[in-house]
């Protein structure tokens, strides 16, 4: 099942109020960058580019964390050591814009860190910025095709502008 995007708001002019700008998120497989070296090397590397922590991004391509109990508390194991379960999947960056996103790709394939994955995506807009934002409203979500409305113009049309599934 596909989903499609959020629809756009216009005035009655036909100016563009909200839309969705093409964006990539970041995401790897931490199990598949096999030292700490290339994890430290490769967070410093994502940090200089994306302005980011670099030992933040170093904790996200550790290849094991804590298992979380549903309280998201720690379980421990009869010695007194975290449990620790393997991580799959990781996102490391979210809304980097189509341009930034090439030239990242380029650098890290440049470096030897073809781990990384560039998952195409979209992120709401507002082209007059804040301008009319208390009454646009906002959407909250990790991008355009999931976002859930929350108050003002994007809440009232939300049935109307909500991605529909397709096939």
């Amino acid at each position: 099942k596909t989903v499609g995007k959020r629809g756009e708001i216009y005035d009655m002019s036909g100016n563009l109020l909200v839309g969705n700008m093409p964006c990539v998120t970041l995401i790897i497989d931490p199990t598949h960058v096999k030292t700490q070296e290339k994890r430290q090397k490769m967070a410093a590397a994502l940090a200089r580019y994306l302005g980011k922590d670099a030992a933040e991004l170093e904790a996200k391509l550790s290849p094991v964390r804590p298992k979380l109990n549903a309280a998201r508390k720690p379980v421990y194991n009869q010695d007194g050591t975290p449990v620790m379960v393997p991580v799959r999947y990781a996102i490391l960056a979210k809304h980097i814009p189509l341009d930034k996103a090439k030239k990242l790709r380029e650098t890290m394939n440049k470096q030897g860190f073809k781990e990384i994955q560039y998952q195409y995506d979209t992120m709401r807009h507002y082209p007059k910025s804040g301008l009319l934002a208390n009454i646009l409203g906002l959407t909250q979500g990790d991008s355009a095709s999931n976002a859930v409305a929350v108050f003002g113009v994007e809440k009232f049309y939300n049935d109307q502008i909500a991605p529909s599934g397709g096939r």
